[in-house]
This record gives C-alpha cells, structure tokens and sequence, in this order.
C-alpha cells in the first residue's frame, strides 16, 4: 500500500504499490497538507479543518479524531476554501502509544501542542496533554521525538523544543 494526502483535494488516499488502483479515500474537511503518518495499522493526517484523524490503514474507516480547539474551532475563507484558525499543519508523530502534533499558525489566536492517546485520541493517562501558547509560536511542519524532547520547526522563526513528558517549551 502507499499512502498519500492531497491539499487540493483535502483527501487521505491509500493506493496499491503494485497497480495503482486506489483502494480508498478519506475527506477532510480541509487541506491536508503533511504527508501521512503510518502504524500499527492506523494512518494518522491533521488537516487544515484543524482536527487530526485516525483512520483504519486497511479500508478507512475512521477510529478516531480529535480537534484540540473543541467547540471553539471555526472556519474562515483562505484561498478559495475554508480552513480553522488552528489548522493542522505539522506532522503526526506517533511512538509508543502516543500521537503528537501541533494545530494553529496564527500566534495571536493561539497555538496547541498535544500528545494524545494513539488508540483512541484521547487524554486519558498522565503523558497525554495539550498545550496551548499564546502569542508566540507559529509551528508547523515535520516533527522530530528524542526520548525527552519534541523539535519543531517554527514557520519563519527558529525551531522550538518542548519537553516530551509535559509539553513545556
């Protein structure tokens, strides 16, 4: 299988590596920008909607998402779609168990970091936590763990770190 995600088309696609025929699709409610993150039979994407979805890696159905601004996210004309003030634009990081990723670029809006349940989305043990910084970070792009640290690029500042266990900058 290869997996693959389209912000024109604000798809999740899963093709055959051998003939290229499309075994499923998944939409978004806006762009998904970052290429997928593969394991243990899930396929992880954030969007530009600003949720992140996890979804069956073998016929899409979706298992869970979660969408760090709740039932304050929005949506706001961008380029001739819609997208959230706290859009999905890193990477989804997932190792032993939990799913990382960042949602929001408009620093006076606020800007979250979160470690979440991998299974199930959820903030359900003591290493599962969102953060939210306001006025200063702009984060997107691709992830980098170490066993303490998060790496994240910055948009157009230098990158940042967080420590892993408690998401503090």
């Amino acid at each position: 299988r290869l997996y693959y995600s389209s912000s024109s088309e604000h798809t999740v696609a899963c093709l055959n590596a051998d003939s290229g025929i499309t075994n499923w699709f998944f939409f978004a409610d806006g762009p998904v920008r970052m290429a997928p993150t593969v394991q243990d039979g899930k396929v992880y994407a954030g969007s530009d909607d600003g949720s992140v979805y996890c979804l069956n890696a073998t016929n899409a159905a979706l298992i869970w998402k979660h969408t760090p601004a709740g039932t304050n996210n929005y949506l706001v004309a961008n380029d001739g779609t819609f997208i959230s003030p706290w859009a999905v634009r890193s990477s989804v990081a997932v190792d032993q168990d939990v799913a990382y990723f960042t949602a929001g670029f408009f620093p006076h809006e606020g800007v979250y970091l979160c470690a979440v349940d991998a299974a199930t989305g959820g903030l359900t043990k003591p290493r599962h936590w969102e953060r939210k910084f306001d006025g200063g970070a702009a984060l997107q792009g691709y992830l980098l763990l170490t066993s303490t640290k998060i790496y994240m690029p910055g948009s157009r500042s230098t990158p940042y770190y967080f420590d892993r266990a408690t998401g503090t900058m």
